[in-house]
């Protein structure tokens, strides 16, 4: 069991919720930076590991500890 200090009072998720939303209601402006972010890994460039690791897996020496479900996690 957990120990509460004297004074001190544990927060629900209601409660930890709640207080964040009057935060950012009262700062919207802090919503931007996670919102610019998510834009831009939407509408962003795609980046893939295939062009790195590709010229790896046509080596047979380094591909042979490769199992199947591996080799198919780095395809493009």
């Amino acid at each position: 069991m957990l120990a509460r200090s004297t004074g001190s009072r544990l927060f629900g998720v209601v409660d930890t919720l709640s207080a964040g939303y009057r935060i950012v209601n009262r700062r919207p402006w802090l919503v931007l930076g996670p919102v610019a972010l998510d834009l831009f890994l939407w509408f962003g460039p795609r980046v893939s590991v295939a062009p790195l690791i590709g010229p790896l897996l046509a080596r047979p020496d380094l591909a042979r500890g490769l199992g199947p479900n591996d080799a198919q996690a780095f395809e493009a």
